[in-house]
């Protein structure tokens, strides 16, 4: 049984409250769940079940607007704080961790690239263009289809 949405059971707990006022409201004190309750006691429990289901709707329902408007704040914030942190790489030198850590950044320098590592590079590079079949402009020309 899948399972029910809060419209739903809102919906149902409206209905059993309708149900209630149309056809026991004239009548005493009922067994429910074991106990005696008057038709509108019955009423008042399922409509605070109600009450709070709208509570709780109008509450996400605000959160997500302040969850919209954080968004866009911090995208309007974004370029901001890329100029705060370019003006802490230019105002501090690179060997100056602290500095940077104060700003709670880090500078992650490259090492120099040993030539093993950049003959891998160009053969894994020269390896994709043979897969994919990819050429320069030079090279298609070169190409004479058979008419």
């Amino acid at each position: 049984m899948p399972r029910k949405s809060k419209v739903q059971k809102r919906e149902k707990v409206r209905s059993l409250i309708r149900g209630v006022r149309k056809h026991w409201m004239n009548t005493g004190p009922m067994k429910v769940a074991g106990v005696d309750y008057t038709p509108s006691e019955v009423v008042d429990c399922l409509q605070s079940l109600v009450d709070q289901h709208d509570r709780t709707a109008r509450a996400y329902a605000v959160w997500r607007s302040e969850v919209r408007r954080e968004r866009r704040l911090e995208q309007k914030v974004a370029v901001f704080i890329r100029s705060v942190q370019r003006r802490v790489l230019a105002n501090f030198a690179i060997e100056d961790v602290k500095g940077f850590a104060d700003f709670g950044m880090k500078y992650n320098k490259r090492g120099p690239k040993t030539l093993a590592s950049k003959t891998e590079m160009i053969t894994k590079a020269r390896a994709t263009r043979a897969e994919r079949r990819t050429m320069g402009s030079r090279q298609r020309k070169r190409i004479k289809g058979g008419g």
